[in-house]
């Protein structure tokens, strides 16, 4: 993708993380290939259903008129690459909650704080411009670097699903986060 057309497509932007809407225009970049890499998957559910690229076309078309889905692609702007997804899913404008969910593909990029910037991007969309009030999300309990993140974004801890997800051949625990909108507030005010 040509720089001034990535930036044409920007919603936010915070020092080298950039964030837009997925759209197909990522399907031409290696974010197909993500689904079927077993680093990029073995913390997460995605790795039990292998996805083809008309699969992931058709996810990515699906977009459009989800309601309850708000994918952002997550990229390194200095290197012009789309590094990742941050999502908002199980959307419920009734009870003003929403799900965050991660899919960071480009693993040269891991550890040097995209997935706290991108995630804190759009928690701000989230509570800002959706009218959301509580966002949650769960990880393995052996994912210690999601684990960290939650509690680094101010999640709090509510809860273990023991033996909720098959991964890595066993039962394994999930551990579940949650926070408040007055919550996301009072830590970027402070």
């Amino acid at each position: 993708m040509e720089r001034t057309e990535l930036i044409s497509r920007l919603l936010y932007q915070q020092g080298d993380t950039g964030l837009c809407l997925l759209t197909d225009q990522e399907l031409s970049g290696s974010y197909p290939s993500w689904f079927s890499h077993e680093t990029v998957n073995q913390h997460n559910s995605h790795w039990r259903r292998p996805s083809t690229l008309i699969q992931v076309s058709q996810f990515v078309d699906s977009l459009t008129a989800d309601k309850s889905k708000l994918v952002f692609a997550v990229f390194a702007m200095k290197d012009n690459v789309h590094i990742g997804n941050v999502s908002l899913q199980s959307i419920d404008q009734f009870n003003q909650c929403a799900e965050m969910a991660f899919l960071f593909g480009e693993t040269e990029y891991w550890g040097k704080g995209y997935a706290a910037q991108s995630a804190k991007l759009a928690m701000g969309h989230a509570f800002k411009h959706m009218n959301i009030n509580r966002l949650y999300l769960g990880c393995l309990q052996k994912n210690a670097p999601m684990n960290k993140l939650a509690i680094k974004l101010g999640f709090i801890q509510e809860g273990l699903r023991r033996q909720a997800l098959f991964n890595d051949g066993i039962f394994q625990d999930v551990v579940e986060y949650g926070l408040l909108k007055d919550e996301f507030t009072d830590r970027t005010n402070s």
